[in-house]
């Protein structure tokens, strides 16, 4: 916890020591797209990547030419599937701080912290597989199909930490980025599951 504090002091005093008597500008920018993502897990139970819609909207302050700070507030819905037959939806808000630097006309560098709070989680009450005999033949069939809540017992806050390249043309935005949760989902797991993924989203920036 004392590494994340250091980088975020760190990610603020950059942003601080950075600002300049230049041009001004403040944006607002709508936004939807796809995560791409899996839980990280240690113990036995792996899941699959799978890709899920998210959307939200992202404002931001250019206070130089070259650098900007922007806020965003997502929603994402995801459902993991596991090796084990299991199924998992978690349905985060998800809230990124990103400093940008423009590299180039057009291309800018996003990184900064992410926080995020759990809305709902559910899971299949009965992870396992049986055999069913369909039409003169045995067959593999996911048991469990009934979904019960596990929100109690999972961490309603994480952080996370977010970077990624995004492409501006004509106030379009096309934005990638790689996402790591320092914080396990579950309260009393041994799987020690983390949120790893890849966000892609499309957007529209216009200027206030």
């Amino acid at each position: 916890m004392k590494k994340i504090l250091r980088l975020i002091s760190l990610f603020l005093l950059i942003t601080v020591s950075s600002y300049g008597q230049h041009e001004e500008k403040f944006t607002i920018q709508p936004k939807i797209g796809l995560d791409y993502s899996k839980l990280a897990t240690k113990g036995d139970r792996d899941n699959y990547f799978s890709a899920h819609l998210m959307g939200g909207v992202e404002g931001q302050y250019d206070f130089t030419d070259r650098m900007g700070l922007a806020l965003g507030v997502l929603y994402a819905d995801n459902t993991y599937d596991y090796k084990d037959y299991a199924k998992k939806e978690l349905v985060f808000l998800q809230i990124p701080i990103t400093l940008n630097i423009y590299l180039a006309p057009g291309f800018s560098l996003k990184f900064g912290p992410q926080f995020g709070y759990l809305l709902k989680a559910k899971e299949n009450k009965t992870p396992t597989c049986h055999q069913e005999f369909v039409n003169g033949t045995w067959r593999n069939s996911r048991a469990g199909k009934e979904m019960y809540s596990i929100y109690d017992d999972s961490n309603k806050f994480n952080i996370s930490a977010n970077f990624g390249l995004s492409y501006e043309w004509k106030n379009i935005v096309l934005d990638g980025r790689f996402v790591y949760t320092f914080s396990h989902l579950e309260k009393y797991s041994t799987a020690s599951e983390q949120y790893l993924g890849v966000n892609l989203t499309l957007g529209y920036r216009f200027e206030l």
